[in-house]
């Protein structure tokens, strides 16, 4: 396993099997995952690099040729699905929600930048010129994205 697994709402939703599984458990000091934890799983569905990101109730899982897909966080049902822009580079950074906004970070540099809830929406692609394989970080109102060469902030 690569991918790491993510948790918000007392859930975590863990991807395994190189990209061929996604579970989601119920998390706390009294749970015993063995005994009724597991609130759903799917098969033909994960992500083996990128950690899916949650928010507001959904799950963002990225696979790394770009197939991004949002699910419910309490049912695992796929809410909708989208392909990124693609090239002969892969997505192995995780993706990213900084207010209604995802990021994608292709190892080429390029970034991907979306709106998601009910549907996705494209909004951009930008190029940064230098290979990246860190997933971003948002701060202080602003983004920050290392590359191979510069540390990039935007605001």
């Amino acid at each position: 396993m690569i991918a790491s697994a993510a948790i918000d709402q007392g859930v975590a939703v863990v991807p395994y099997g190189r990209g061929e599984w996604l579970t989601a458990v119920r998390v706390g000091a009294n749970r015993d995952v063995s005994q009724g934890g597991e609130l759903w799983s799917r098969r033909g569905i994960g992500a083996d690099v990128p950690t899916p990101a949650i928010d507001n109730g959904r799950v963002y899982l990225l696979g790394d040729k770009g197939a991004l897909a949002c699910l419910s966080l309490e049912t695992g049902e796929t809410q909708w699905e989208a392909d990124l822009p693609r090239s002969r580079y892969k997505y192995y950074s995780s993706p990213v929600i900084a207010g209604d906004l995802i990021y994608c970070v292709r190892e080429d540099g390029g970034v991907v930048v979306g709106r998601g809830g009910d549907a996705f929406e494209l909004l951009a692609e930008n190029d940064l010129g230098e290979p990246m394989f860190a997933t971003p970080i948002p701060i202080r109102e602003g983004l920050l994205l290392r590359g191979s060469q510069h540390l990039f902030y935007f605001k």
